[in-house]
């Protein structure tokens, strides 16, 4: 059986823009720390007998978590992702795969680290985390606002 495996070379990263998606240019890899949920104890005498022992839960808020990403320095986007971070305002964000559904993932965020690396010997980078705000929003090409703004 072959693998249905893709790479990340051609995945894309936009920001909304106020009437269009704009891309992030010169971006090297980005990385989804994932979905994760609380959960509340509520063990109490009887439900720790009822359960052999064990501890009851239930459900508390989601967490969409973060995305992080590295990308080369450019004047233009740096000060444009500073002015974000300097803001109290949601940004909306867009990362497409490439994949032959050009899958997506449309989340609000705020940039929450924003720091510049400058090694000696190689390219200036910023490796920047946006908190996700809300739900993520997971669908295929045709199905995204993106394709109206003219991201892909």
């Amino acid at each position: 059986m072959s693998s249905e495996a893709i790479t990340g070379v051609g995945a894309r990263f936009y920001r909304w823009d106020n009437s269009d998606w704009k891309e992030l240019s010169e971006i090297n890899s980005f990385s989804f720390d994932g979905l994760s949920r609380d959960t509340i104890d509520v063990t109490d005498l009887t439900t720790a007998a009822d359960n052999n022992g064990y501890r009851s839960i239930i459900t508390g808020l989601r967490s969409s978590g973060t995305v992080s990403f590295n990308m080369n320095f450019t004047k233009k986007q740096y000060d444009m992702m500073k002015t974000d971070f300097e803001g109290d305002d949601n940004q909306v964000f867009l990362l497409v795969l490439n994949d032959a559904d050009n899958t997506y993932m449309e989340f609000e965020g705020l940039i929450t680290d924003f720091p510049l690396d400058v090694p000696m010997e190689d390219r200036i980078n910023s490796d920047i985390t946006v908190a996700i705000d809300g739900r993520i929003d997971v669908g295929t090409g045709g199905e995204s606002g993106a394709t109206s703004g003219g991201a892909f």
